[in-house]
């Protein structure tokens, strides 16, 4: 039985066949910034050399003892804005380039 004739059974008997797949994928980027302790702005490297924001993520709260020593070295709060450079209402410290963070999203 085809794939197609599976479902035209399966709706006239009134049971839905249904099959969500998600792909999750990973990605290592820079932690560039912090938006007060429990949220990373994350950073990558362009074809130029040029860093540029890729997004936020939280942080997990067993690394947050991990990273006492970079919260001592944040710069001045900055306005965070969004890819079409509107301010978002928050603000956010910049950290130095050091640490690289492996982020997954779905």
């Amino acid at each position: 039985m085809s794939r197609r004739q599976e479902s035209a059974a399966a709706l006239a008997g009134g049971e839905r066949l249904h099959f969500n797949v998600k792909r999750r994928r990973t990605v290592e980027a820079v932690i560039i910034g912090l938006i007060e302790p429990q949220t990373m702005v994350l950073g990558l490297y362009n074809d130029g050399g040029e860093m540029c924001m890729f997004g936020l993520c939280d942080l997990p709260p067993s690394a947050a003892p991990a990273l006492g020593p970079i919260l001592v070295a944040v710069g001045e709060p900055q306005q965070l804005l969004s890819r079409w450079g509107e301010q978002r209402g928050r603000t956010w410290r910049t950290v130095p380039p050091n640490l690289v963070a492996e982020v997954s999203a779905t």
